[in-house]
């Protein structure tokens, strides 16, 4: 007898360490409580990855993932890394490119240094929204390849749609 959880391990749209990086966490998986994250390398783009992850290689709730908007002791910034955060990536260091008033630099900062990490509520969002929109573009896709192939099919007769369908037609 498996026990499935009811559910995931921490809340969805938090930032996480998994025993492969930093992300967050996306999404849920019941049936295999798998835990799908997103942004373990990077927020978008190139070096960004989707992880489907078991329960016990996700680990813990952190501040923030590579690639946000952080608040930190010294004003707004990005973080553009997290390392040596050791076997489980729970004690590591954020490299964060500050703006504002300390413009420039990239420092490093210590877990408790970053305040808040308020993008990354919004990738599961933005990722149902994404899928979404994925599959509209296939339907419609799907629908244009059947219109083209009804265009371009030879004339068959009238008896071959069928009489409702050119009743309707015609009405």
């Amino acid at each position: 007898w498996n026990y499935i959880p009811r559910h995931s391990k921490f809340p969805i749209g938090s930032c996480v360490a998994t025993t492969f990086g930093v992300g967050v966490l996306v999404g849920w998986r019941v049936e295999d409580d798998m835990h799908i994250i997103r942004s373990l390398w990077n927020r978008s783009g190139p070096g960004s990855g989707l992880a489907y992850l078991r329960r016990d290689s996700v680990h813990s709730v952190i501040e923030a993932a590579v690639g946000f908007d952080v608040q930190t002791t010294y004003g707004a910034g990005k973080v553009v890394a997290y390392v040596r955060g050791g076997k489980t990536n729970t004690t590591g260091k954020y490299f964060v490119h500050l703006s504002g008033r300390h413009r420039g630099p990239v420092m490093e900062f210590n877990r408790c240094q970053i305040l808040s990490c308020q993008g990354a509520i919004f990738v599961p969002v933005t990722e149902h929204i994404r899928a979404a929109a994925l599959y509209r573009l296939e339907v419609l896709h799907y629908k244009a390849k059947l219109r083209e192939q009804m265009l371009n099919a030879p004339p068959k007769g009238v008896r071959d749609k069928g009489m409702w369908r050119n009743f309707s037609e015609y009405v």
